[in-house]
C-alpha cells in the first residue's frame, strides 16, 4: 500500500480507540505536522505525486517520507474529518491511490497538496506539545530527535519552570547521544535556575565524562555538603576519587555506602565498583570479599533476571560484571551481549564494550578483547572508559 494507506492502517478506528491510544496517535501526527513544516522551511523538496507509490515511499529518505505521510494524514483528517479518509483507505490500492484521493475529496492532488502546504504554514504549538514530542522521541530511542525537540523547548518556555525542564531535557538527550560537553553546558544553565544538590552532582558527573576530574570534585563536594545523606552523590564522589587514583579513599566511601544504604540507592553499582578495587588490590582477603560482593549483587539482580521484576539493559550489564567477578565467564559473556543488544545510549554502550573486552581477555581471547577496546575508543564513551580501554590495549585485563 502507498504511504497514506500505510498510515491509515494505524488509524482505522480513529475516534473510537481508548483515550490513551487516541492521545498517542494524535501526538504522533502532531509532531509529524510540526517536523514537516520545519523541513519545508529548511528547503526540503517534496511533491506528493512522487509519494503515490509504495516504491517511492520505501526508497525515499525514511524520516522525510514518514513526516510527509504523517502530516498529510493529519491534514486530511483535520480538514475533512475521518469518514472520507476511511472511505479512501478502504478503496485505494497501490495503483489507484491518486484517483481515489481525487474522487473522494473532489479535488486534484495538486490542489490537495497546495492546501496541505498552507495547513503546514499555520502550525502552532506550545511548550507542552514540544515537551511531549521530546518525551515520545526518548521513548522511541530517537535521541537525536529528542535533542532537537528539547532545543526547541527553550524557545517555547514561558516560565522559570519551563526553562528548568527544557534545560534538563537537553541534558538528558545530550547524555544519551554522548555529547557530554553539551550536557555540561546545559547542566550549568539549569543550576542557575535550580541550585539543588542533585544538579551539582549531575554537573560533576558530566565533567568527569569529559575528563575534568578536579573541577568535578569541587561540584561533587558541594553536592555532598548540601546533602550528606544522598548515597548517589556519595557514590559519584567515590568514583571521582577512584578515577583520580585515590583508591583507598574510594574504597572507604563505597564501604560506607554499603553500611548505610539499607537496600536503597546505588547498592549494586557500589558493590561492583568496590569489588573491582578489591580485585586489583589482590590480597586473599580482598579477593574473597570481592567475590562475595559480586554474589550479593547477583542476588539483588535476581528478581529482574528471573522475571518477577522488569529487566533493563543495565540489569544485564551489572549481571555480566557480577558474573565475571564470580569467574563465570560464560554467563558474563551472554549477559553483556544481551545488554549490548538492548542498550542504545552512547555512555553505556561504551561501558558494555569495555567489559566485553575484559571478559574476552580473561578467556584468553586477546584479539577479540582488543576489538572491543577499539570500539570503546570509536564510540563517544566517557573519558575514564576511554583511558581504561587504552591501557588495556597495552596489556590484557586480569581479574
Amino acid at each position: 500500500y502507498p504511504f497514506v494507506v500505510l498510515h491509515a492502517a494505524t488509524l482505522r478506528n480513529y475516534g473510537y480507540t481508548p483515550p490513551f491510544l487516541s492521545e498517542g496517535l494524535a501526538g504522533y501526527l502532531g509532531f509529524a505536522r510540526y517536523d514537516m513544516g520545519k523541513m519545508l522551511e529548511e528547503g526540503a523538496e517534496v511533491s506528493l505525486h512522487d509519494y503515490m507509490s509504495t516504491h517511492h515511499y520505501l526508497s525515499a529518505e525514511p524520516v522525510l517520507a514518514d513526516r510527509v505521510a504523517g502530516s498529510f494524514t493529519r491534514f486530511l483528517i483535520d480538514q475533512y474529518k475521518i469518514t472520507p479518509f476511511l472511505e479512501c483507505y478502504r478503496k485505494a490500492d497501490d495503483l489507484t491511490l491518486q484517483r481515489s484521493l481525487e474522487t473522494t475529496y473532489g479535488k486534484s492532488l495538486s490542489t490537495l497538496e497546495a492546501e496541505w502546504r498552507e495547513y503546514l504554514d499555520t502550525v502552532t504549538v506550545d511548550f507542552k506539545q514540544i515537551a511531549y514530542f521530546a518525551n515520545f522521541s526518548e521513548t522511541m530511542r530517537d535521541y537525536s530527535q529528542q535533542l532537537a525537540y528539547a532545543t526547541d523547548m527553550v524557545d517555547y518556555a514561558e516560565s522559570r519552570e519551563d526553562s528548568v525542564r527544557a534545560f534538563g531535557e537537553i541534558v538528558r538527550a545530550a547524555f544519551f547521544t554522548g555529547e557530554y560537553y553539551l550536557a555540561t553546558e546545559f547542566e550549568e544553565k539549569q543550576l542557575h535556575l535550580d541550585s539543588s544538590a542533585r544538579n551539582y552532582m549531575s554537573l560533576g558527573s558530566y565533567q568527569m565524562m569529559n575528563g575534568l576530574y578536579d573541577t568535578a570534585l569541587v561540584n561533587l563536594d558541594r553536592a555532598r555538603d548540601m546533602d550528606s545523606t544522598d548515597n548517589l552523590i556519595r557514590f559519584n564522589l567515590a568514583t571521582n576519587h577512584l578515577y583520580r587514583g585515590e583508591r583507598r579513599q574510594a574504597r572507604f566511601m563505597l564501604e560506607e555506602i554499603l553500611r548505610t544504604a539499607e537496600g536503597e540507592g546505588p547498592v549494586i553499582e557500589s558493590r561492583l565498583t568496590l569489588a573491582s578495587i578489591l580485585f586489583q588490590e589482590g590480597g586473599p582477603d580482598d579477593i574473597e570479599k570481592a567475590v562475595r560482593l559480586c554474589r550479593e549483587a547477583l542476588e539483588l539482580l535476581n528478581p529482574a533476571l528471573t522475571g518477577s521484576r522488569q529487566a533493563t539493559p543495565l540489569t544485564y550489564l551489572w549481571a555480566g560484571i557480577a558474573f565475571l567477578g564470580t569467574d563465570n565467564t560464560a554467563d558474563a559473556w551472554d549477559y553483556l551481549h544481551t545488554a549490548l543488544l538492548l542498550e542504545t545510549r552512547a555512555f553505556y554502550r561504551g561501558m558494555i564494550n569495555l567489559w566485553l573486552g575484559k571478559v574476552a581477555d580473561v578467556r584468553g581471547e586477546h584479539d577479540v578483547a582488543r576489538d572491543f577496546y577499539g570500539r570503546v575508543l570509536a564510540l563517544p564513551s566517557a573519558d575514564y572508559h576511554q583511558i581504561e580501554a587504552r591501557n588495556l590495549l597495552k596489556g590484557p585485563f586480569t581479574q
